[in-house]
């Protein structure tokens, strides 16, 4: 099966998700997901919502850390979230690759803050695609090929550690204050994905190149 078919958003209800992984059901989510590595920026994105005032302070954010391990940096990722989010911050662990579909559709924000170091050199989160297919707005960092692939279709900031977290709660707080802009980069993000990125799209270019 197809990976667009896979992971099509009409096919989930976010409410339902939502009771499912024990995140509330009226809250904005701000969401991760992933095996969490230092590299990947979750403790920045933790902080970003800590330091931002109006994050810090709006009750109606949670943010959700999908991916958490019983490894030694999952839980000090559960550390810092619970000190600094307290209540705020949810967990979901490791989950079957059948459920990562149902999982993406409970957030609204789906961020990324990818830092660039020669661990993410030249590699790609496979969630960017997942979180794309899914029509969700997604926020990431210039890093690798992001850039290209989110153009027109996402928001990119610097990873510039200087101003990466501030860069974090300012475009999270952004699209939290304009949620037709949530609707219209989700709605971008899946016609790219299957435009260029779908499975349907790459078996027929990788017929052309074997063709010539």
């Amino acid at each position: 099966r197809d990976s667009e078919n896979i992971f099509d958003p009409k096919k989930y209800s976010s409410s339902e998700s939502r009771r499912y992984f024990g995140i509330p059901e009226d809250k904005i989510v701000l969401m991760f997901f992933g095996t969490p590595r230092p590299h990947k920026g979750i403790e920045e994105l933790i902080r970003a919502i800590y330091i931002t005032k109006e994050l810090r302070n709006h009750q109606e954010i949670v943010l959700v850390i999908g991916g958490v391990g019983k490894d030694r940096y999952s839980q000090k990722i559960v550390q810092i979230g619970k000190k600094l989010l307290g209540d705020r911050v949810f967990f979901i662990g490791h989950i079957p690759f059948k459920e990562i579909p149902r999982a993406v559709i409970a957030s609204d924000i789906y961020i990324i803050p990818q830092k660039k170091t020669h661990a993410s050199f030249g590699q790609l989160p496979a969630k960017l695609f997942d979180a794309m297919a899914m029509a969700r707005a997604i926020i990431s960092t210039d890093v690798s090929d992001i850039p290209r692939i989110l153009e027109g279709a996402g928001v990119i900031i610097s990873t510039d550690v200087s101003v990466l977290e501030k860069n974090l709660g300012e475009k999270s707080l952004y699209l939290i204050d304009n949620p037709d802009e949530i609707k219209k980069l989700g709605k971008k993000a899946r016609k790219k994905f299957i435009g260029q990125y779908g499975f349907k799209h790459m078996r027929k270019k990788l017929r052309r190149i074997l063709n010539t």
